[in-house]
């Protein structure tokens, strides 16, 4: 009786040849434009397999996190959409003071400046200073969101591949 093992990311390209091959995650693979790491397997078996596995492991892991870290998370939200997020982050900061007036300028100023030396983001700092400020106009992303939310086609993907589309041909 044979015993057959499985080895991730291993598979055999013909009776002679291996390679080892393992998708790219999401983010890596639109920053990278390719499918998979794929390398061929010289040694076939023992020692030197196991170290050409582990090689190939480890380099897997280096290139995804030196991608990642040569290309930060871009933020995708629409000016709306953050200015709407920093007006409520901000409340809660004015909310959580004790002792003082919330409403006036002077605690907002002291909580403002704290916020700023923090390091907190400008768009928060600035809602904490000026709570009147006026939203940005809306953008188009602002539009479609809307759209596919008033019509309930948020959930549905082959939906919303077509409203893409349509936006896309508007810009």
């Amino acid at each position: 009786m044979a015993l057959r093992m499985k080895i991730s990311y291993v598979d055999a390209i013909s009776e002679t040849q291996w390679r080892f091959r393992r998708r790219w995650p999401k983010r890596v693979l639109e920053i990278r434009g390719e499918d998979a790491y794929q390398k061929h397997i010289k040694a076939r078996d023992g020692a030197a397999f196991q170290r050409e596995y582990q090689f190939h492991l480890r380099n897997f892991d280096a290139i995804v996190e030196d991608t990642l870290r040569r290309n930060p998370e871009v933020d995708t939200r629409s000016a709306t959409q953050k200015f709407i997020d920093a007006q409520r982050l901000a409340e809660h900061y004015v909310a959580g003071v004790q002792g003082l007036d919330p409403d006036d300028s002077w605690t907002r100023g002291v909580v403002g400046h704290s916020l700023a030396a923090r390091g907190e983001n400008p768009d928060v700092v600035a809602a904490v200073l000026n709570p009147n400020l006026e939203p940005p106009k809306p953008s188009l992303a602002d539009m479609r969101s809307t759209y596919a939310k008033d019509k309930g086609l948020a959930e549905n993907r082959k939906a919303m591949v077509r409203i893409d589309r349509t936006f896309e041909g508007v810009r």
